[in-house]
């Protein structure tokens, strides 16, 4: 009996992964937005002193291209300061 009621979630669980892909791209989107915020909070939560302006700027430039999508104006204020800091260095 259990290894039916195995075979059973199981069947159900592949079932609806595979017909209700909107589910699998939420899930996709929702990884993506947290890897994003990961990188966004460590290179907010990183001394600028410690690091040298073009390996800021760097980052800044790959979280832009990357996670476009989920920055809003605060963040990408952020940058640009962050890029005004590093011009006279």
């Amino acid at each position: 009996m259990k290894k039916n009621h195995y075979i059973l979630v199981l069947g159900l669980f592949t079932f609806f992964t595979f017909s209700n892909c909107s589910v699998v791209d939420d899930v996709k989107d929702t990884l993506n937005a947290a890897e994003c915020a990961g990188m966004i909070n460590d290179l907010i939560l990183t001394e600028s002193n410690e690091r040298p302006c073009s390996a800021i700027i760097a980052d800044i430039e790959r979280i832009e291209r990357d996670c476009a999508e989920y920055l809003d104006e605060d963040i990408r204020a952020s940058f640009a300061t962050a890029r005004e800091n590093c011009s006279g260095n």
